[in-house]
This record gives structure tokens, C-alpha cells and sequence, in this order.
């Protein structure tokens, strides 16, 4: 039961997070390049990396300073969060197709528990791999640290879903 809270916690965590970056995410940015202000479109486009009956993608960018790989790490979670629920209406979608969802205990032998259909969730998510990426650097922030904003495309296999 607390694993379960705690799951849906995590989930409803990584959805506000997607959300969050979604809606930071402006159509132009201004970057810093060899110390100059320049002017740039995102450099990844919904046009390029389209959803499809094979493939979802997730387009994030992550702005902070400091540690590379913890932006990388926060971006990757960014895109999990935003797949996820992609994910999920498959999942059920295919449950939907096969049979009833039980909750745990004495329903239809034929359905599946409401654990597996999070283990499959889980399992597919696990999946989603990263496609391209770049970095730009920002300036520094007051204390001296280097401002970065990555950018990453990440997808996951509608395959690997089911």
C-alpha cells in the first residue's frame, strides 16, 4: 500500500515537472555564444521528431548551473514524465483490448492486476532513450558558475510499449 502512494507520488511529481518545462519552453532563446548575445530558434522541432505509430518523442530543455550530469539526469526525468502518460492510455488501451483490470484479490482470472498494468508502466518507461541533445552555454550566474541550457530529444518505441 505505502509503495503504491508513493509510485503514484512519484508519477504525479514527474507529470508536474513535464508540465513545468513545457511551459518554459519559448519558441526562440537568447544564448551566449563566445561572449556575444545571439539570438536562436530551438534547436530540435516537433516537425523533426513527430509522433508516429512507431515512435513518441519528447522534446525538453533544462536551464541551470552547475553539474552536467544533474541537468542531464533532470532533463531525462523531464521526458519520462511527459512519455509517461503516452504510455499509459497504450498500456490501458491494450488491457482494455485483452480483458478487465482487477484490482488484487478475487475478480476475472482473465484480467490483469492493477500492479502489473504499473509494472508494465514502469517497464516500458524504463525504455526511453535519448536521440539527440545539445548544450549552450548561458553566461555565468553571480557566483561565477557556468549558466548551461540543454536541449534533448528523447523516444521511446510504441514496439516496446506493448
Amino acid at each position: 500500500m505505502k509503495t503504491s502512494f508513493l509510485t503514484n507520488l512519484k508519477l504525479k511529481f514527474l507529470t508536474v515537472l513535464a508540465i513545468f518545462f513545457a511551459i518554459g519552453c519559448g519558441n526562440t532563446k537568447s544564448y551566449i555564444k563566445d561572449s556575444e548575445m545571439t539570438e536562436m530558434k530551438m534547436p530540435f522541432s516537433r516537425t523533426t521528431y513527430p509522433d508516429s505509430e512507431y515512435y513518441f518523442h519528447s522534446i525538453q530543455s533544462t536551464e541551470a548551473s552547475g553539474d552536467r550530469q544533474y541537468i542531464m539526469d533532470s532533463n531525462r526525468l523531464a521526458a519520462i514524465a511527459a512519455l509517461t502518460s503516452r504510455i499509459k492510455g497504450l498500456v490501458e488501451a491494450d488491457i482494455e483490448s485483452k480483458g478487465s483490470v482487477e484490482t488484487g484479490g478475487g475478480g476475472s482470472s482473465t484480467g490483469i492486476t492493477t500492479a502489473q498494468k504499473a509494472q508494465r508502466i514502469k517497464a516500458a518507461s524504463k525504455k526511453v532513450r535519448l536521440v539527440s541533445e545539445k548544450w549552450f552555454k548561458k553566461g555565468t550566474n553571480p557566483a561565477g558558475q557556468t549558466n548551461w541550457e540543454y536541449w534533448a530529444v528523447y523516444r521511446i518505441a510504441v514496439a516496446d510499449i506493448k
